[in-house]
């Protein structure tokens, strides 16, 4: 995702980057703009990554947040990543592109799943069906893959097709 992402707002005319990264919770909106930042923080004087801004604000550490920005990013130049689930906030703020990012793809959401599940990239016989079921009903969500690869790791066939009738 990073590497189609970020082409297209390299070239900018200003010193300030603005990016949206908006879509449903579990979509791995966080973890995209984690990856950025870690990618190309080096090129910028100054940088700062910042999660769970709407939970701290809510604990009023608004000021903490400000504060930690302030120091981490005072000298030099840097982009804004905005993660949310509404889009009005980005509009709101005036990014001029948003990105919604989709769901992994089948092999990829597969890969992702059986890595939490049975630390493989393919599963064992007998579970090849039952994976692609729990892959299809997480419907390419990272935070579904992950969650429920890791409750169905170490359990057996007949608690996997259990937990499937219960989802």
């Amino acid at each position: 995702m990073v590497a189609e992402l970020i082409p297209s707002y390299l070239g900018f005319g200003n010193d300030i980057y603005m990016m949206g990264i908006c879509g449903m919770g579990g979509l791995g909106k966080t973890t995209l703009a984690s990856a950025i930042y870690y990618e190309y923080s080096d090129l910028f004087e100054g940088s700062s990554f910042i999660a769970n801004v709407r939970e701290r604000s809510e604990k009023d550490e608004l000021h903490e947040l400000q504060q930690q920005l302030l120091d981490e990013i005072l000298e030099g130049s840097s982009w804004i990543i905005i993660t949310t689930r509404d889009e009005h906030v980005l509009v709101d703020n005036g990014m001029l592109k948003i990105y919604k990012p989709n769901g992994l793809e089948d092999d990829d959401a597969s890969k992702l799943f059986c890595s939490k599940a049975i630390k493989k990239v393919q599963p064992e016989e007998g579970y090849m069906q039952l994976s692609q079921k729990v892959v299809g009903y997480a419907s390419g969500l990272p935070l579904a893959l992950v969650t429920l690869g890791s409750f169905l790791a170490g359990r057996n066939i007949d608690e996997w097709k259990s937990a499937l009738e219960n989802f």
